[in-house]
């Protein structure tokens, strides 16, 4: 057993010295370690379109948007027999044609979020401000007004108002996190919320009007970001 093991210690340090001699072609060395050498550091691609075919399938379907948008455009290449700046054109293109009804498709967004900023920052003056929280209580709670003495300060004015938000801000909170929770269930069983749902449309419109290159290429392009709705394409003439 002790000369297996020698043995096979053996050829593994024969090994290592073998590419590790092979490796000072290419690599300084130092106490620290390989350090890359100067070839190296050239050789080194600088653009997404300077990759290889591997390594762009392979960031692609990690979800490197970047590379999926060059696997498309090289898709297109081999496709229409055309130059990678001509299919780059094609997916700017496709990229005009997928955010055609963007603004639209993110309009009730736009709507929440003008509304919850708005019912938060304006929270604190209906709370804490007694001219408005006096206002509100005369229009619309109509509750006994301490005293005087009890209202000097923004402390004592929220301790007065609480007895009529606390229900409101407590019932909202509970409604949201019903829906959160009904969320996660409609994605535990495959259902799709709003989002994904609109991501899923606008990828499948764009893969019906461009029917002749990959389909699972054209939608991987087209849902670009899977936690929203942002701008699919990459202006990479820019970058040169």
């Amino acid at each position: 057993m002790s000369i297996q093991r020698l043995c096979c210690t053996a050829t593994f340090t024969s090994m290592v010295a073998s590419r590790g001699y092979m490796a000072t072609q290419r690599f300084s060395t130092s106490t620290s370690g390989q350090k890359p050498s100067l070839g190296v550091a050239e050789d080194m691609p600088l653009h997404m379109y300077e990759m290889s075919n591997e390594a762009i399938i392979t960031m692609a379907f990690k979800g490197d948007q970047s590379a999926v948008q060059e696997r498309l455009t090289r898709i297109i290449m081999a496709t229409d027999s055309i130059s990678w700046d001509e299919a780059d054109n094609i997916v700017q293109e496709m990229a005009k044609v997928n955010d055609q009804y963007l603004s639209l498709a993110t309009l009730p967004y736009k709507v929440f979020i003008a509304l919850a900023t708005t019912a938060g920052i304006g929270s604190f003056p209906f709370v804490f401000h007694l001219g408005v929280a006096d206002w509100f209580n005369k229009h619309y709670v109509t509750t006994d007004v301490p005293e005087p003495e009890d209202l000097e300060t923004m402390l004592e004015v929220g301790s007065w108002t609480w007895n009529w938000m606390e229900p409101i801000m407590g019932q909202l909170s509970f409604f949201l996190l019903c829906l959160q929770f009904a969320r996660a269930q409609m994605q535990n069983i495959g259902k799709a919320p709003f989002t994904r749902w609109v991501v899923n449309k606008r990828a499948m419109r764009l893969c019906a009007k461009y029917p002749k290159y990959n389909a699972e290429a054209v939608i991987a392009f087209a849902r670009g970001n899977s936690t929203g709705l942002s701008r699919t394409a990459i202006d990479r003439t820019s970058l040169q």
